[in-house]
């Protein structure tokens, strides 16, 4: 299985290798679409795991394989993308909304396989900081500066076989 990684920042993108990207792009460079596409000789990624929504969203459903994945995780990006159908229809693919924090209520034990059944040696999840309490101001703020690494949020990740 090949991890192809997408971040917003060189940092992002270097932890994103750190922790099992073969190659990483940055997703503010439309440029990343043809490089997927490249890398998986036009066949395009089987699961896109993507907690960014808004433009990355919209050009995964350009390098998604025929009958792909795309795990929406969030939209940590500001914008809830909408969907052209004819793209689904066309490239056969299926679009799951993955709630984190609810799937793993309903389904304990789940994360071991990882998002979309990936298995461990695809995704290994970096964690910057652990925060005693759900919601502080300064972890508001950290968020909303789009300068958080860690847990789901800190880059999409694409996986072939």
């Amino acid at each position: 299985m090949r991890v192809i990684g997408t971040a917003g920042s060189d940092d992002k993108l270097a932890l994103a290798r750190e922790h099992g990207a073969e190659h990483a792009f940055t997703y503010r460079d439309d440029a990343w679409k043809d490089a997927v596409l490249e890398l998986t000789g036009g066949r395009g990624a089987d699961v896109i795991y993507d907690p960014v929504g808004g433009d990355t969203f919209d050009l995964s459903t350009k390098c998604i394989a025929f009958s792909g994945r795309i795990l929406v995780i969030g939209f940590a990006g500001g914008r809830i993308p909408t969907l052209a159908m004819n793209r689904v229809l066309l490239k056969n693919f299926s679009v799951v909304g993955l709630h984190w924090g609810a799937y793993f209520q309903a389904r304990p034990g789940a994360h071991r396989a990882g998002p979309g059944g990936a298995s461990s040696s695809c995704i290994a999840p970096a964690r910057s900081r652990r925060w005693s309490r759900p919601r502080t101001p300064s972890k508001t703020r950290r968020r909303r500066s789009r300068t958080w690494a860690g847990g789901t949020r800190w880059a999409r990740w694409s996986c072939t076989p």
